[in-house]
C-alpha cells in the first residue's frame, strides 16, 4: 500500500492505494473482477474510491471494513485508490504544541509506504520497526504491514536543537551536544519540540514522581527546575536519541534510564556542580551565601547494602525494570552503575551504539541477553563484601571524561567530537551539616567552661 496523509491541528486528510496484481501469465486474476477488503479508521469520511484511470468503484463499507469491486474483468494488474477525511483535533499539549496519532492500515507481509506532511511539523516516531526520513515538513516511510505515527507539530521559540513551548532553557544546546558526543548518534529531525509545564499540569497530565518525560516524540519538563534544567533536558534528549537510534520493542527500560542518567551526570559534572555517588557515600561540600557558609550534603543514589543483599539472593527483576513498575531509586542507581562500571572499565558508548544498533529485541529477556554480550548487566558482583565494596569505590572515584561535538550538519554523517576540560570541585566527604557541627562546638565550649568552673572550688 502506498500512502499520502496531510494532518494539522484540525483534521487528518489520507490518500490510499493498494495495487492488486496478477501473475505473469494472468493466472492470478479472478475470474470476472477484482475484489479488496481494506481497513480504513471508523470514523473516517469516505471521499474518493476510484481506480488508476479514474473510474469510480462500487463498494460498501461495514464499520471500519471497506469492500471494493471492480466493474471490468481484470486481465492485468490495477491500482485502487481511496480517500478518507478524519475531523477530529489532534492533542493540545500546552499552548501551540499539538500531537497527533496517525494509524496505517497495511496488508501482513506486503510493503507499506509513502509521505506524512504535517503543518508546522517538529518531530515524529514510527512503530513497527519502520524506516523513515525527513524533508522539511514531510516524513517519507516505508515498512511492513501496518503502522502507526505520532507526530509533534506547533510554533514555539526556536533554539538552536529545541523548540521550546514555554520558558527556554539557557545554554540548551550543551544540553544536546554532549548528548550526542556521548552516544556518536543525532537527532532525525531539526529540534526536539520541548514543553515546559506548570508543576500542577504535569503533575495531573505527565506524573507526579518525574522531573522530565520523553514520550510522543516531545520532551516534557516540569517548569522551576532552577540549576536541574539542562540536565533533565540532556536526560530527556537521550531517550529521543535512544527511541530513534535503537528502538526496540521491549518493555524494560533499564538501558535507556542508565544512559540517560549517565548524560545527565556528565552535564552537571561539566558545569562544575558537585554530583552524587551511586551505591556510595554521602558527597558534602560547602558554600558561602549571603556573608554566612553552609554546608549541603548529596546523598547516595541507591544503598548499597540494598545492591549487596540483590545479589546475595540472585535478584533479577532488574532485567524487566522500568519506572512506572516502582523502585525507582534503586533501578535509576542500578541502571546508571552498569554504564557508569562499562565506562570505567574503558568503554565507550558512542562505540556501543555502533555494535547494537543494528540488534532487535522483542522481549526483555532478549534484550537483557543480547546486551550482556556488550555489557556487564551484574557490575561488582562478587562473593566477597570487600571486592564489591572496593569496585563501587572505582567506579564512584574514577575520573569519567566529557564528550561535545561541533559542527553538526545533517549532511556529513561523521561527528566531530573533543574531549572537555572540566575542573571538577574536591568535596569534602563528611556527611554531618554545618549546623550539627556549631551545636557540636557549642555544647563542647559549654561543657569545657562548666568544667572549668566546678574545678575552681575544688
Amino acid at each position: 500500500m502506498f500512502y499520502e496523509v496531510d494532518a494539522d491541528s484540525k483534521s487528518l486528510s489520507v490518500e490510499s492505494s493498494v495495487k492488486l496484481e496478477c501473475d505473469p501469465d494472468g493466472s492470478g486474476c479472478p475470474v470476472s473482477r477484482w475484489t479488496a477488503r481494506l481497513s480504513v479508521p471508523a470514523s473516517a469520511q469516505i471521499q474518493d474510491v476510484s481506480s488508476e484511470n479514474g473510474e469510480v468503484l462500487d463498494y460498501e463499507r461495514t464499520g471500519n471494513t471497506l469492500t471494493v469491486r471492480t466493474e471490468t474483468p481484470p486481465t492485468r494488474s490495477e491500482l485502487i485508490n481511496v480517500g478518507y477525511v478524519i475531523d477530529r483535533n489532534a492533542q493540545q499539549v500546552t499552548e501551540n504544541l499539538y500531537t497527533r496519532s496517525i494509524s496505517l492500515p497495511g496488508f501482513s507481509g506486503e510493503q507499506t509506504s509513502g509521505t506524512l506532511t504535517v503543518q508546522d511539523f517538529i518531530s515524529a516516531r514510527s512503530g513497527n520497526g519502520f524506516r523513515y526520513s525527513v524533508d522539511k515538513n514531510t516524513v517519507n516511510f516505508t515498512g511492513t504491514g501496518a503502522t502507526n505515527f505520532v507526530t509533534a507539530f506547533g510554533q514555539g521559540d526556536k533554539a538552536e536543537y529545541f523548540e521550546f513551548f514555554g520558558k527556554p532553557v539557557e545554554n540548551s544546546s550543551k544540553a544536546y551536544k554532549i548528548s550526542v558526543g556521548t552516544l556518536g548518534v543525532t537527532n532525525r529531525f531539526e529540534r526536539f519540540p520541548a514543553a515546559v509545564i506548570d508543576a500542577e499540569v504535569y503533575n495531573r497530565t505527565v506524573n507526579e514522581w518525574s522531573a522530565g518525560q520523553y514520550t510522543n516524540a516531545t520532551i516534557y519538563l516540569r517548569d522551576s527546575l532552577g540549576d536541574d534544567e539542562k540536565p533533565v533536558l540532556a536526560h530527556e534528549t537521550v531517550h529521543g536519541l535512544n527511541d530513534q537510534a535503537l528502538g526496540w520493542r521491549s518493555r524494560s527500560s533499564w538501558f535507556d534510564e542508565g544512559t540517560a542518567k549517565y548524560v545527565e551526570f556528565l552535564v552537571r559534572k561539566s558545569s562544575g556542580d558537585y554530583t552524587r555517588e551511586v551505591f556510595g557515600e554521602p558527597v558534602s561540600y560547602t558554600r558561602n551565601k549571603d556573608g554566612r557558609r553552609y554546608r549541603y550534603t548529596l546523598p547516595s543514589e541507591g544503598d548499597k547494602d540494598r545492591l549487596w543483599a540483590y545479589y546475595e539472593s540472585n535478584s533479577s527483576w532488574m532485567k524487566n525494570w522500568g519506572p512506572k513498575q516502582g523502585n525507582r531509586e534503586f533501578g535509576y542507581a542500578y541502571s546508571e552503575l552498569v554504564v557508569r562500571n562499562y565506562i570505567q572499565n574503558g568503554g565507550r558508548l558512542s562505540q556501543l551504539y555502533q555494535d547494537i544498533r543494528s540488534e532487535s529485541y522483542q522481549t526483555d529477556e532478549e534484550k537483557w541477553r543480547g546486551l550482556s554480550q556488550h555489557i556487564d548487566t551484574t557490575p561488582c558482583k562478587y562473593e566477597s563484601r570487600e571486592r564489591f565494596e572496593s569496585c563501587l569505590d572505582d567506579v564512584n572515584s574514577f575520573d569519567y571524561p566529557v564528550y561535545t561535538v561541533t559542527d553538526i550538519k545533517k549532511t556529513n554523517r561523521s561527528l566531530n567530537v573533543q574531549q572537555l576540560e572540566v575542573e571538577e570541585p574536591e568535596p569534602v566527604r563528611r556527611p554531618e551539616s554545618i549546623e550539627v557541627q556549631r551545636a557540636s562546638s557549642w555544647l563542647n565550649g559549654f561543657f569545657e567552661s562548666l568544667m572549668g568552673f566546678l574545678n575552681s572550688w575544688k
